[in-house]
């Protein structure tokens, strides 16, 4: 099934291509050459080709890039007197909620603290490839949706919720607040592992602590990251909610500062908003669900992922099977109990608050899909966030420079990838189940973890680079589909996971690259 559905990808990339030859208007040549109106390698839009002899298309100019040789590790000496400062305010609901997480928001623990530097042409490179990988994956998204009778199973949606992730992209395309890219910077140049488009983490890292501990320690260079929080506000302003915002997030000291963070976000945008942490104070009353005050819930964010959603409805839907079909959710799923019963404790597990009493509670996915709520981000974002739209990329981008090729036919693996390849579960998060296998085609490194049942993809080994024995990933957010800001990821591990360190990264221009910034 899955070596069928690949090959249509092909043979419609294949037709897509031809029909934009024929359809699109070009000038007759370019520079004097034969030409055609084609698909852009590196864009979504349609150029002008120039045709060469064999009548393939010339390349395109070189893209901004960054390279491995771009990124430099340092290490700077912090003195007893700014060691034991508090680099962070902590009368900041957030930053107060880190400092729980951490248990301290002290410079350093120890005398010397590493960070890194980034080229001012590595940087270009990072706010190109983002800007431009976003578009590109909507592409993509498009095309699934275009293409859904062939590259639906890929996917392993239930049938009856693809009517509902159509209608999110048709009406809430524009939802996208922010969502996180996962780079590694080869020696050829930035390679795509995935794009987090849905419920990413470490925003926070990125637009506040790193540059606070910059500022305090007296790191030299520029920011990569001091227009993240405004843009923020701007997204927020631009989504014109009409009502209060409720945040919902899980009972996580990670997922409370992320959360508040992205509320002073949307206040600063003029938004009413209200933290929800857990969601068994959550009632529906037959019409509305309600916060525990009565406020009738619209208005969505979230930290919960659409991946709980699917667990939670391929287990409640009745037709979450493969028959198609359309699926309303006016009223919950689950049993919900009466809106006036007393609250009692309860656990959270995976994302479904679990009464201790007799009655059942509400769910994530009943609230999540309910025809009445307005959602960021919204469902169509399992589309870009799912692995299985990395096949689909690299037919509609061959050769792409910020891609790697991926597939989900095995017997592909030994041709395509000479160089080794990485097997992920298309679900999986935070690196777990990943396999990476060197050019002997021979495993070297691997995870654990919950998505062992999961659908494989393959994908073109690019390692992460390797600095003073740790590996360091780059991540970079995407604001509203605009380039926001780099937090880097950094292990002794391949694989990067939820508990690998991040460290600050400033950019420098260029000829300073190997030297230590100066002092502010």
């Amino acid at each position: 099934m899955l070596a069928t559905l690949s090959s249509s990808i092909r043979k419609q990339a294949t037709s897509s291509s031809a029909a934009a030859l024929t359809t699109c208007p070009c000038s007759p040549a370019v520079d004097g050459t034969a030409a055609a109106c084609c698909p852009s390698p590196t864009s979504i839009d349609s150029v002008c080709c120039a045709l060469t002899s064999s009548s393939e298309f010339t390349k395109t100019r070189a893209l901004p890039n960054a390279t491995s040789s771009d990124l430099r590790m340092h290490s700077i000496a912090i003195p007893p007197s700014v060691a034991n400062v508090d680099y962070l305010d902590a009368s900041l609901p957030y930053v107060a909620v880190f400092q729980e997480q951490m248990g301290t928001t002290k410079v350093a623990r120890g005398p010397n603290s590493a960070y890194y530097t980034l080229t001012e042409s590595g940087q270009a490179g990072l706010e190109h490839a983002t800007n431009e990988l976003h578009q590109m994956f909507m592409h993509a998204a498009q095309y699934v949706l275009d293409h859904e009778a062939d590259l639906a199973p890929l996917f392993h949606f239930p049938a009856s919720l693809w009517p509902k992730i159509r209608q999110s992209w048709a009406t809430r395309a524009d939802d996208v607040v922010s969502a996180r890219f996962d780079f590694a910077l080869t020696p050829t140049g930035i390679k795509t592992y995935e794009y987090n488009a849905d419920s990413a983490s470490c925003l926070f890292e990125c637009g506040h602590s790193q540059d606070k501990w910059a500022a305090t320690v007296g790191l030299g260079g520029r920011s990569n990251s001091d227009t993240l929080f405004t843009q923020l506000v701007a997204a927020w302003t631009s989504k014109k909610v009409v009502g209060d915002l409720h945040l919902l997030c899980d009972d996580d000291l990670e997922e409370r500062y992320h959360s508040l963070y992205m509320q002073a976000a949307a206040e600063a945008a003029g938004i009413t908003c209200h933290l929800i942490v857990g969601i068994d104070s959550i009632t529906f009353d037959g019409q509305d669900f309600r916060d525990a005050n009565g406020t009738a819930i619209r208005n969505v964010w979230k930290t919960w992922s659409w991946e709980t959603v699917l667990k939670q409805y391929k287990a409640a839907a009745p037709d979450a099977g493969p028959t198609p079909g359309t699926l309303s959710l006016k009223r919950p799923l689950s049993p919900t109990a009466n809106a006036t019963s007393a609250p009692s404790k309860v656990k959270l597990d995976d994302g479904r608050a679990v009464s201790s009493g007799s009655h059942p509670r509400v769910q994530v996915m009943d609230i999540l899909l309910n025809d009445s709520m307005r959602v960021f981000e919204p469902l169509w974002t399992l589309l870009p966030s799912s692995k299985a739209i990395l096949p689909v990329l690299t037919k509609l981008y061959p050769a792409h420079p910020y891609l790697l090729a991926s597939t989900f036919d095995e017997v592909d693996v030994s041709t395509l990838f000479p160089n080794g390849y990485c097997a992920k579960p298309v679900m999986g998060r935070t690196g777990a189940n990943v396999s990476i296998y060197n050019d002997r085609h021979e495993l070297i490194s691997a995870t654990g973890g919950a998505w062992d049942k999961d659908n494989i993809l393959f994908q073109e080994l690019a390692l992460l680079p390797k600095y003073e024995e740790k590996y360091v990933q780059v991540n970079c957010w995407a604001i509203d589909g605009r380039y926001g800001g780099t937090i880097l990821r950094v292990d002794e591990s391949n694989i990067i996971g939820g508990s690998s360190g991040m460290y600050a990264m400033r950019v420098v221009p260029d000829d300073a690259a190997n030297a230590k910034p100066i002092a502010m």
